[in-house]
């Protein structure tokens, strides 16, 4: 649907005035409530690597059990996925969202209370669980109440939000650590969960409520449709891509919006398979496994598994040690540069917002965007494996601007599902992510440990672990680079 509203909205950024199911005073508080929400979710999952030399000195930790306590956030988030995903589908994500919210207060509770490293790993899973619709509740909250056009935008802005909870677990977090300690640091954290749970759920009761009653009569409407199976329209889908790819610009196969281009017609032959998979709901139930041999989760798979996630480990734990055993900073240094790391990233988070309602619409562009920042981010890996001078932190922050580019891959996979599944869309690829960052945030510990015990340095095992990581995420990148040609080639 056109109209003036939707017209000016592209021209001055991030509109709060959406769509007709909404006022613009209720697309902000919309916004907002997630926002928030999403701030706090991000703050938990990368406060350990400020808050890690306490720990370690508190409750005796080595490198395999600080790794192992930190990327339980990552298991608990994994393992909702799926069931959160059907949840929000189903429930609505006003009141999934605040039971979880309070879970993960009642987590920071358990972690601030701990007395043990199991209690620990308790309180941290539970956090992980509680948050793990954060991100995902509002991709589906944008997706059914937003229109498309508006889609990878506001997406770049809850990430700049989590941008912003990142920097609060930074300079804000080491300044009141004297005071307060790392216990009375998540006694605030559970404080201000349940604030957000409350203001999420007495924020949207009536735009939800709108919501199912214009979905109520949509779904009567529809009822007369013949049921489509989603196996068979998804291999046909499979199929479109093959025989149409083609050019450079087929690298986003299946990734994007295929209804339409900004002037109204199909953008490529790639858009059309992504159109064809837009199948009814009700038949994408229990298709969890047709879903991951879509095309689109076919390309991005390994990338989402070792590049996305490795980068998330990375960034949530392990930056913070490697600038203390491998530059030798002291924690108040540390806090400095891991704070200059989240304002780089938060710089290309802002950058993607305003490059978003330009690029958004070309595959072309949005692929090679992609492709350039992970790119990148492979050539400063390397970069800061081999060099160990003080300065190379300056390594980090570059590290943390091309890193912000992989966030577009979620918000154009969604479009490629019909907006009433878009959360066991969302979430099925996000489980592949967490369950990627768990497993790599552990094993680079486990890792470091073994290399440590084989008699290389502390700074060496972390460099070793580090490039063993990188090894893993240049046949991510390649994946991600090739399949697209591969299918023309089969195709052809």
């Amino acid at each position: 649907m056109r109209s003036r509203t939707g017209s000016r909205s592209n021209r001055i950024g991030l509109s709060m005035r959406p769509s007709s199911l909404l006022r613009r005073s209720e697309g902000a508080l919309v916004f907002a409530c997630f926002a928030a929400a999403y701030v706090l979710s991000y703050a938990l999952r990368t406060i350990n690597a400020v808050i890690a030399p306490e720990l370690i000195a508190d409750m005796r930790l080595s490198n395999a059990d600080l790794g192992l306590l930190s990327s339980a956030y990552f298991l608990a988030f994994a393992a909702m996925q799926l069931p959160v995903g059907q949840w929000l589908d189903r429930r609505g994500v006003r009141r999934v969202e605040t039971v979880l919210l309070l879970i993960a207060a009642a987590g920071a509770l358990v972690f601030a209370l701990a007395g043990s490293a199991a209690t620990l790993w308790l309180g941290r899973a539970l956090i992980g669980a509680g948050v793990s619709a954060c991100l995902m509740a509002s991709y589906t909250a944008y997706r059914r109440w937003f229109p498309t056009a508006r889609q990878s935008q506001l997406s770049v802005w809850m990430l700049v939000a989590g941008s912003g909870g990142a920097l609060m677990t930074t300079l804000p977090v080491q300044a009141v650590l004297p005071w307060l300690g790392w216990r009375g640091v998540f006694l605030v954290m559970a404080g201000l969960l349940l604030l957000s749970a409350l203001a999420l759920y007495r924020g949207l009761a009536r735009v939800e409520r709108r919501s199912a009653r214009l979905a109520r009569g949509a779904e009567r409407r529809s009822a007369l449709a013949d049921p489509v199976d989603i196996a068979a329209d998804i291999a046909a889908a499979s199929a479109t891509v093959s025989a149409t790819g083609s050019g450079a610009g087929s690298a986003t196969d299946g990734m994007t919006d295929g209804a339409t281009n900004s002037v109204g017609s199909p953008t490529n032959g790639v858009d059309r398979a992504t159109a064809a998979a837009q199948v009814p709901a009700a038949t994408m139930a229990g298709g969890y496994r047709a879903l991951l041999r879509h095309p689109a989760f076919v390309r991005v798979l390994p990338f989402g598994l070792l590049n996305q996630a490795g980068f998330m480990a990375v960034q949530t734990l392990w930056v913070g040690p490697w600038l203390v055993d491998v530059l030798g900073f002291g924690p108040d240094r540390t806090a400095q540069i891991l704070f200059l790391f989240n304002i780089a990233l938060l710089a290309g988070y802002l950058l993607l917002g305003w490059l978003a309602p330009r690029r958004a619409r070309d595959p072309v562009e949005s692929a090679r965007l992609v492709m350039v920042g992970a790119g990148l981010t492979l050539v400063l890996q390397a970069a800061i494996v081999a060099w160990t001078a003080p300065a190379a932190w300056l390594l980090w922050p570059l590290l943390a601007m091309c890193a912000s580019t992989l966030s577009l891959i979620l918000s154009t996979l969604s479009l490629s599902f019909p907006a009433a599944v878009a959360g066991r869309a969302n979430t099925t690829y996000n489980l592949l992510v967490f369950g990627g960052s768990f497993l790599i945030q552990w094993g680079l510990g486990v890792a470091i440990d073994l290399f440590r015990d084989a008699g290389l340095p502390q700074a060496d095992a972390f460099r070793a672990a580090l490039g063993g990581l990188l090894g893993l995420q240049l046949v991510g990148y390649l994946w991600y680079a090739l399949v697209p040609r591969l299918w023309r080639r089969v195709a052809g």
